[in-house]
């Protein structure tokens, strides 16, 4: 599970709370998002979607966004967040 915090000034922290070896609850700096009306991108590496590895598409809607996402060596998704 991706559990990410989206900060002002295009500020991006995650945390893979699921994955073995990894720090559940210890959220890191990673990645970039921007936001154009509704639609957001989270750029999970960097601030170039074409070059990085994982790429977030959203709308936001009030307290929640839903989307897809794509990945360069797996297979596309979708995601979802809300805020609390």
């Amino acid at each position: 599970m991706l559990n990410t915090i989206y900060f002002k000034r295009n500020i991006t922290k995650f945390d893979e709370m699921d994955l073995t070896g990894q720090c559940p609850g210890c959220f890191i700096t990673f990645g970039t998002w921007a936001i154009d009306g509704n639609n957001l991108t989270y750029t999970w590496e960097g601030s170039e979607p074409t070059t990085s590895t994982y790429v977030y598409s959203g709308v936001v809607d009030e307290m929640s966004i839903t989307g897809t996402y794509t990945h360069t060596s797996e297979s596309n998704g979708t995601w979802g967040a809300i805020g609390l």
